[in-house]
């Protein structure tokens, strides 16, 4: 499995969209392995994205995302692991141990990684949808019924 930190220096970037370096890691059983990283001065988003998916990245793990780029990215079949912070090798270690939650964002726990605040109705991107993703970082559609 290929994992990816969407990093802002020896951190994961606050935003996904601020983040200017792409940490690539390959897992085996408990082992993490370096695999290169993608230097990101100013990509837009489609660049991104196709940066990552040209790696054969399977899960991101990232800190605040637009709805908009949580379902470009979840489109293209990624797992995403949003609002995560903290140091790559506390961000690793917390992976390892299956302790991701522990580095949620301050004031994210319980509602930006449950389809809370932070991930709308997706109104700016005209679709009425609304992307939950689940504590293993598993992303599910759920349609928001109009009354």
């Amino acid at each position: 499995m290929r994992l990816c930190l969407a990093c802002y220096g020896n951190r994961l970037a606050v935003l996904f969209d601020n983040a200017t370096t792409f940490r690539i890691y390959d897992v085996e059983d408990e082992h993490i392995c370096p695999a290169g990283h993608i230097s990101l001065p100013f990509a837009d988003l489609p660049s991104k994205v196709a940066s990552i998916m040209s790696c054969g990245v399977n899960t991101l793990i990232c800190g605040g995302i637009s709805g908009c780029t949580l379902r470009l990215i979840t489109g293209a079949q990624l797992e995403v692991i949003p609002w995560i912070c903290g140091e790559i090798d506390g961000v690793l270690a917390a992976w390892q141990r299956n302790t991701l939650d522990d580095l949620t964002m301050p004031g994210c726990r319980g509602t930006c990684r449950n389809g809370g605040r932070g991930q709308g109705q997706g109104r700016r991107c005209g679709h009425a949808q609304q992307y939950k993703v689940t504590p293993l970082g598993k992303p599910t559609n759920h349609h928001q019924e109009e009354g």
